[in-house]
């Protein structure tokens, strides 16, 4: 999923006005865009991160090889999960996820 500069600014700003962590993964779970409060929680910008497995970004304890959020993209069901990420500084942050799938205006999966 490539998304146009225009589209890009509209989702960087629109992921921003959430008070939440957020990150957009592929369908190969590598980081499309994240947002500040995430940037602020992992160390990693989104510059940084672009193009980058979710996995190396999001060090947490959910498992092992992605199992989630492969599991999201099998079914098309949100999944909701406590847990933790290990940051850049290497402190460890309570987490809630929520790891829904993204779809596109036609249905296909995208993310």
């Amino acid at each position: 999923m490539k998304l146009t500069t225009l589209h890009s600014i509209a989702v960087s700003e629109l992921l921003n006005g959430f008070p939440h962590a957020i990150v957009i993964l592929d369908t190969r779970l590598r980081v499309v865009e994240m947002n500040c409060y995430l940037e602020a929680l992992t160390g990693y910008s989104s510059a940084q991160a672009g193009g980058v497995y979710g996995s190396f970004i999001l060090r947490c304890n959910l498992g092992p090889k992605n199992q989630h959020f492969l599991k999201a993209l099998e079914t098309g069901e949100s999944i909701s999960l406590e847990g933790n990420i290990i940051n850049r500084n290497h402190k460890k942050i309570p987490i809630q996820f929520t790891i829904s799938p993204l779809k596109s205006e036609s249905g296909n999966l995208v993310g």
